[in-house]
């Protein structure tokens, strides 16, 4: 029998209380009971759910803590890198861009039709953005600012050239304007990134 605690009756005469039980701690399920009802993708998904949420009442959890090398080298990695893609991002969108700037008023690649925009018309001018912006992007200089005029083009291009045609992007051709668009956008909120011009003059003042 577990340890007991003494009472007092009203007459007088005593009687073994049972202590009360610890709390029990719900997390001690072993992970091997929960993987064997994993038996497919859906179950899976809940028995991975179901073992991280185990833990005791203060908050500490069993699955977690031994997970937390690997969870803590992920998070590490994504610190690292998350900055470094984002200049990745930025290069290889101004790159793509500023391709479509060189064909249509320069030339090249070649247009299919084989002669670009005529002067100061939107296509014209168009291309005019995409090359300087492009290029400017690619170089990393006044790229916020870039990034937000870029975005605003394609905005305004699929409006005008796509969404009248139909309004699925799949089927009017406005997959692309659509992303550069948002990706111009989240590049003039959050930066050229770590691989830029600005970023190496501020490492070289400090």
């Amino acid at each position: 029998m577990g340890p007991v605690r003494m009472g007092r009756l009203r007459m007088g005469r005593t009687r073994r209380v049972p202590r009360a039980p610890p709390q029990a701690w719900h997390g001690h399920r072993s992970i091997t009971a929960e993987s064997q009802s994993c038996n497919n993708a859906s179950s899976c998904i809940d028995t991975i759910g179901a073992l991280w949420s185990y833990g005791k009442p203060n908050g500490r959890t069993d699955i977690p803590m031994a997970l937390a090398p690997v969870t803590s080298n992920t998070h590490a990695f994504a610190a690292e890198w998350a900055p470094r893609l984002l200049s990745v991002l930025r290069i290889v969108a101004a790159l793509l861009f500023l391709e479509h700037g060189t064909q249509k008023l320069l030339g090249f690649p070649p247009l299919a039709s084989g002669a670009g925009p005529a002067m100061m018309t939107l296509p014209w001018i168009a291309g005019l953005i995409e090359l300087v912006g492009g290029l400017l992007l690619l170089l990393d200089l006044f790229s916020r600012p870039v990034a937000f005029v870029m975005s605003g083009e394609m905005a305004f291009a699929y409006w005008i050239a796509h969404f009248p045609r139909n309004p699925f992007p799949v089927l009017n051709g406005g997959d692309a304007a659509i992303l550069y668009c948002f990706v111009f956008l989240y590049i003039a909120a959050a930066g050229p990134g770590p691989w830029s011009i600005d970023a190496s003059r501020s490492r070289n003042t400090f």
